[in-house]
């Protein structure tokens, strides 16, 4: 908050006095100055340059700054949970999976194969090696990533592969990508008809199903007019 404060000399019989004008505030949440309060801070330390300079610095240690932080908490917090929601949903898809009668015949198909590889190589590429290795790990600095099973069973260390072996281009990403949405959306749409009998009419889909929908529709959205600006990839 702002206030002005201005000494009343004495009058009269009455004794001087201090008087505490206020001049306006802002949310402590806030991240900067806002225009509003600036203007009237520099008015109330009109001609005292210093003095402006010195509440600024003031609202920056106390305000600004933790404000700043907790927001930057915040959103880090908010990319975790979705980070951790998105790995749970591929979690329980990968068990759906396995879960599926005859899952071990259809396995060994050359294109389930290709797309379990995939799905493994993508797994890997969330995998970050910390900085400081565990004990028993035996990394220094600098050193090759290596895999290494416990000291008891004597094995050694495995080296990890280069990290070029295992690079993918861009494209081979976007097929890959696009082997996976569209094997997705066909057999979505085999399972969506009331004749494929998975959902009678005025099954109550789970909200979590609802929200997926929705986010369906927008990046799918957003997807094709991405490939809409090029003119190869252009919907004929």
């Amino acid at each position: 908050m702002l206030y002005r404060n201005e000494y009343l000399k004495p009058s009269g019989n009455r004794p001087g006095c201090s008087v505490q004008e206020y001049l306006g505030s802002f949310s402590v949440h806030a991240t900067e100055i806002p225009p509003a309060f600036d203007a009237l801070l520099r008015q109330a330390t009109s001609g005292r340059p210093e003095r402006y300079q010195a509440l600024v610095e003031r609202l920056e240690e106390r305000v600004l700054a933790p404000a700043r932080e907790r927001h930057a908490e915040q959103l880090r917090q908010q990319q975790r949970d979705h980070i951790l929601g998105l790995l749970g949903f591929a979690q329980q898809q990968l068990h759906a999976v396995g879960d599926m009668p005859d899952a071990a015949a259809h396995l060994t198909a050359p294109e389930v194969l290709g797309a379990v590889t995939q799905v493994v190589h993508s797994a890997q590429r969330l995998q970050v090696m910390p900085k400081v290795a565990s004990p028993g790990i035996g990394l220094e600095t600098g050193d090759t990533p290596a895999v290494a099973s416990s000291t008891a069973s004597g094995t050694e260390p495995v080296e990890a592969p280069a990290e070029e072996n295992d690079a993918e281009s861009p494209e081979e990403r976007l097929q890959m990508l696009l082997m996976r949405i569209n094997g997705a959306c066909q057999e979505i749409s085999s399972m969506m008809p009331e004749a494929a009998k998975q959902f009678r009419r005025g099954y109550p889909f789970q909200d979590q199903t609802v929200e997926l929908v929705r986010q369906l529709w927008f990046n799918s959205s957003d997807a094709i007019a991405a490939l809409n600006g090029r003119g190869q990839l252009k919907r004929p």
